[in-house]
């Protein structure tokens, strides 16, 4: 029983320690009050004033990233948006807090109670700053500077004014160790009196029109404010005087009135300090009623130093005072006088400055203004474009004058206007030289018209073009038919010349080229390495609506290698690129680039084309082209002036009426334009490509093919042609008739019998009575070839003989009436005076009085001229005997056709001298065989001639210039011809030249020239296979084999040997097969073997 109490008081105990224990203070257990999440904006602050329960210590704090939220103490800083965790500690308790940072709703920022403090001289001015957010102060560091501390000084929340004048006071600051934008604030210190004018400067009028006194015043009230120690005063005792004692103005308490034109000085007074107004009393100047007029101060037939200038019904004559001319705004005088009879007012011409100019005519109390053009000269016919040379030169020195081909004025300006189209008459014009000091720093409008056919001198317009350096302006104007080039040679030197040919010239800063369209000459030799186009060079200025077509020109422009020609502006030189817009809206037709050779590429709508049809294909923005000036109904820029000629232009096709089956035809017009070709109908076995119209061999006999020509530029104008197709057959084998044989007919073979309808040849169609068929036997009398000679206005000549049967079938045989068929040596030498006969002797420097005969024997020189058609039929050996037609200066006009045959061994001639004193070599020298070829030398070789110079006589000087074929080719062909040459003794300018010395317009096709005995191993200047630069030609397969070398040989390509010839590995299929063998690698002529 015991025992179980025991266990009883036990339990017992233990309960009651349990009760005891749940029964302790709530105090002893921590509880920390603070939210789980908080969320601020940047910039704010927030005191944490959280309890914890059953904690007597303070709470402590700490952030996870001090760069978001910043604790200092018991406040958060937010610094940055982001977020972070605030740890909040009681004891050994914690708590987390995160804190969310938002975008700032209010930023700080430095306030000021003003940014302009006005404070007088020696007073002080209560400034203090703060920081603001939103409209509470909050607490930051602020700093504040004055600039000039002599003007003003800052401290204890005040500005010190020191002295008079202007400085400025930075305030700056911090807030969360960020830097605030600063505040400048301007501290003007002003004196203790302060006088200030509404006006310091008063611009009056002498005259104001009616309802018009606003824009010319003719009085004006100034008020004086007056303001001592800050403070405004009302109504100061204020002095006003004037000077110049009212002679330009008056004043009367503040009212300033005009009086008469000039100047004056108002003074303002008030105690101690003055204040100046500037008068200006203008004479009014209203603009005239008069229309614009326009004068001619060198007008035909005005003698009369003075110009009548029509000043209407605006101003009284009487009341005239004073003229002057006011452009620019300056005012220069000009002389005058009235005339109350004729009632003029004459203006001295002396005095007149040319162009648009502003004259001011003026009576007492005002002026009127008159828009005027003052041209030099306005431009009505070719005499007046002559008149301008010389008007615009005047005054001007002469640059080069001791070279007449060369010689430019400095300078040329003056002001001319265009008013008809004028046709210059192939006559030239040219202003300055490229190498001006000054330039063309005129203007030339066209008004829309043309100056048409402006040729070259004797020397050309070479490198300066009709105005040499332009400096001025060059607008609104089509030049058609514009040579620009240099002859071949300066007439007072004899010296080549070569350039650039442009045929404007070029333009210089402030230059100006607008709306102008200029079109090359189709004859117009430019024989250019430098560049060819309307501006040979742009060294700065603008250029906009430039249309340049070269298409037509004859021309050898080439690339150099360091000058690139241009068919619109041959260079940019001298200049860095071109800014954007001075070069702009420029087109070209032309095989050229636009623009040649020069630095940048700024340009804006600057592009060429070959032909006027790629132009129009183009589509280009035309817009800048929108003007009076052209005509865009064709898709392209038309110069307007144009656009009725070649509406109205009255042109055709000017091929025959047949084409022949198996042949092409080029289709041609007589226009002066442009032309596309199209087929009108359909016909089996006819088509045309451009311009090329090809029938082919199944092509129906009689066939009727209809073509339409049609300008380009103005499509509406076009011209119809009816073709008739003849499908020819072969009449029987190529037929020589040898006129010097003098039959009385000749027979030619037929392939059949043929009984002929009609026979014709060319334009004749043959007599009956001149010819007679006997089966396969056609023979033709002697007066059935000169029928065929004469209606064809031949002397020689190729014909189809074209026989037509009673069937209506057509048969052709090719028919070659020549002067004479060579078979050997002796009818080569009888060539020779057959050649001339019709020609005069040429005897230069023979004995003066001396007779032909005796000069003939004493000298032997060239005849002034040959012709003829001479054709080979069998290889000729000279044996030593000379072969030559024409003397240097003249023309062989003929045909000289080798039909694959040689003519070898050419020599040279002795002859007598009349003093007894031995004998003399004639040679080919300089002339070659043929002097000069202005006709056709083909399918031949001349092998071993022997050339160089004659024996010096009295009478026959020596020659330095040594050539085989001819000294120069001047219009005419040279095809398939092969040169070997051995020189006799040669020396000085041109004795390394061999083959041709030179050559103008030609065609020089397949030519072969070999060099056996030069002596030495390089060429100097003027040598080679072909010299000279050729000014409208065509050079293909040129080559010269010599020992010596160098690179001056201006066409043709130079080989020391046919070996290296051959390592060139050359493309020689253009050389035709029926006279060359190319197997070797090389040209071989066939009837020379031993060629190479």
């Amino acid at each position: 029983m015991k025992r179980k109490l025991s266990i009883f008081a036990l339990v017992m105990l233990m309960c009651l320690s349990a009760v005891m224990v749940a029964c302790q203070p709530e105090g002893n257990k921590i509880t920390i009050d603070a939210p789980a999440e908080l969320t601020m904006s940047v910039y704010d602050t927030k005191e944490l004033n959280y309890t914890a329960s059953g904690y007597e210590g303070e709470l402590t704090y700490a952030s996870s990233d001090s760069t978001v939220v910043e604790v200092r103490g018991s406040t958060l800083y937010a610094l940055k948006e982001g977020t972070a965790t605030v740890v909040v500690t009681a004891g050994e308790v914690t708590k987390d807090i995160a804190v969310t940072v938002t975008a700032a709703t209010n930023a700080p920022a430095i306030s000021v109670p003003t940014t302009n403090v006005r404070i007088v001289a020696e007073t002080e001015f209560a400034f203090a700053p703060a920081i603001k957010m939103g409209e509470n102060t909050v607490e930051g560091e602020l700093t504040v500077n004055v600039a000039d501390q002599t003007v003003a000084t800052y401290a204890n929340g005040k500005i010190n004014g020191l002295k008079v004048g202007s400085t400025t006071l930075t305030v700056s600051g911090t807030y969360f160790g960020t830097n605030l934008r600063p505040v400048t604030v301007t501290v003007t210190v002003i004196p203790d009196l302060i006088v200030s004018l509404s006006a310091q400067e008063v611009t009056l009028y002498t005259y104001a029109p009616a309802g018009e006194e606003e824009t010319y015043p003719a009085s004006e009230t100034v008020t004086v404010t007056v303001e001592e120690k800050g403070e405004i005063v009302n109504n100061p005792a204020i002095t006003w005087s004037i000077d110049k004692n009212n002679a330009v103005a008056t004043v009367n308490n503040g009212v300033i009135a005009a009086v008469a034109e000039g100047t004056a000085t108002v003074t303002v007074k008030y105690k101690t300090v003055d204040a100046e107004i500037a008068v200006t009393v203008e004479k009014t100047l209203l603009e005239a009623d008069t229309a614009y007029a326009e004068y001619d101060l060198n007008a035909k037939d005005d003698t009369n130093d003075y110009l009548v200038f029509d000043i209407g019904e605006d101003i009284p004559l009487a009341d005239v005072t004073g003229v002057y001319d006011f452009t620019g705004g300056n005012k220069e005088i000009i002389d005058f006088e009235t005339d109350a009879a004729s009632e003029e007012l004459r203006l001295t011409k002396a005095d007149i400055l040319d162009g648009e100019r502003v004259i001011v005519v003026e009576t007492a109390t005002y002026g009127k203004s008159f828009e005027a053009l003052m041209a030099t000269k306005f431009l009505y016919t070719a005499e007046d474009l002559e008149e301008m040379m010389v008007l615009a030169t005047e005054g001007y020195e002469v640059k080069n004058a001791q070279s007449p081909g060369r010689s430019f004025y400095q300078g040329a300006d003056g002001y001319y206007v265009l008013m008809n189209d004028i046709d210059f008459g192939s006559k030239t014009f040219r202003l300055t030289g490229e190498e001006s000091d000054f330039g063309f720093i005129g203007t030339l409008d066209g008004r829309g018209h043309v100056i048409s056919n402006v040729n070259k001198l004797a020397n050309g317009n070479g490198t300066h073009g009709m105005f040499g350096r332009i400096s001025g302006t060059i607008k609104n104007i089509g030049f058609v038919n514009v040579v620009g080039s240099y002859n071949n040679t300066n007439t007072n030197t004899n010296q080549n010349l070569w350039g650039r040919f442009p045929l404007l010239g070029t333009i210089n800063s402030n230059g100006l080229v607008e709306n102008v369209y200029v079109k090359g000459a189709r004859t117009a030799l430019m024989n250019s390495v430098w560049g060819q186009g309307a501006i040979g060079q742009y060294r700065n200025g603008h250029i906009n609506n430039l249309v340049v077509d070269m298409s037509d020109v004859v021309t050898n422009l080439s690339d150099n290698g360091g000058n690139k020609p241009g068919a619109a502006i041959g260079q940019l030189v001298n200049q860095p690129a071109p800014a954007e817009g001075y070069i702009k809206n420029v087109y070209s037709v032309s095989s050229y680039d636009v623009v040649g050779i020069g630095p940048g590429s700024r340009y804006l709508n600057v592009k060429g084309y070959q032909t006027v049809a790629d132009f129009a294909a183009a589509e280009n923005d035309y817009s800048s082209f929108e003007n009076e000036w052209w005509d865009l109904s064709s898709g392209i820029p038309v110069f307007k002036a144009l656009v009725d000629d070649m509406k109205n232009e009255e042109f055709a096709i000017t091929n025959g009426d047949l084409l022949t089956a198996g042949s092409e035809t080029t289709l041609t017009t007589d226009s002066e334009w442009e032309i596309t070709f199209a087929l009108e109908n359909e016909v089996a076995g006819v088509t045309l490509d451009g311009n090329v119209l090809s029938v082919a061999a199944t092509a129906a006999h009689n066939a009727t093919v209809t073509v339409t020509a049609t300008n380009l530029k103005t499509p509406t104008n076009s011209v119809v042609k009816t073709f008739t197709v003849l499908n020819i057959g072969k009449g029987g084998e190529a037929t020589d008739i040898d006129l010097s044989d003098e039959a009385a007919s000749y027979e030619i073979e037929m392939v059949k019998a043929i009984v002929p309808e009609t026979i014709s040849a060319g334009s004749a169609t043959l007599t009956p009575a001149n010819y007679s068929v006997n089966g396969t036997k056609l023979t033709l009398t002697a007066a059935g070839v000169t029928e065929i000679l004469e209606e064809n206005n031949k002397k020689y000549g190729d014909f189809e003989l074209l026989i037509v049967d009673e069937d209506g079938a057509a048969y052709s045989i090719e028919l070659a009436i020549v002067t004479m068929i060579l078979y050997d040596k002796e009818d080569a030498l009888a060539m020779m005076p057959a050649a001339t006969d019709d020609f005069g002797y040429e005897a230069v420097g023979g004995l003066a009085n001396s007779t032909p005969t005796e000069t003939q024997a004493a000298q032997r020189r060239f005849y002034n001229g040959a012709d003829g058609y001479f054709v080979l039929a069998a290889d000729i050996d000279m044996e030593g005997e000379i072969l030559r037609f024409c003397h240097q200066d003249y023309d062989f006009k003929g045909i000289l056709d080798g039909r694959g045959h040689k003519i070898s061994n050419i020599g040279s001639y002795e002859y007598p001298l009349l003093n007894g004193a031995g004998t003399a070599v004639l040679a080919n020298a300089d002339h070659g065989i043929f002097g000069n070829i202005a006709g056709t030398v083909r399918n031949i070789a001349f092998v071993n001639v022997v050339g160089g110079n004659d024996t010096a006589s009295p009478y026959n000087p020596k020659s330095t210039r040594s050539v085989a074929l001819a000294l120069r080719i001047k219009g005419g062909l040279v095809e398939n011809v092969y040169v070997s040459y051995t020189a006799k003794e040669t020396g000085g300018w041109g004795c390394g030249a061999f083959g041709i010395f030179d050559w103008g317009s030609a065609k020089i096709v397949n030519f072969v020239a070999e060099r056996t005995n030069y002596a030495g191993t390089s060429f100097g200047a003027n040598d080679g296979v072909i010299n000279g630069v050729g000014t409208s030609s065509k050079v293909t397969n040129v080559f010269g084999i010599c020992s010596a070398q160098g690179a001056t040989t201006k066409q043709g390509t130079l080989y020391a040997s046919y070996d290296a010839m051959k390592e060139a590995e050359l493309d020689l299929s253009g050389f035709d097969s029926a006279y060359w063998d190319i197997s070797a690698g090389y040209p071989v002529f066939k009837a020379c073997k031993t060629q190479a």
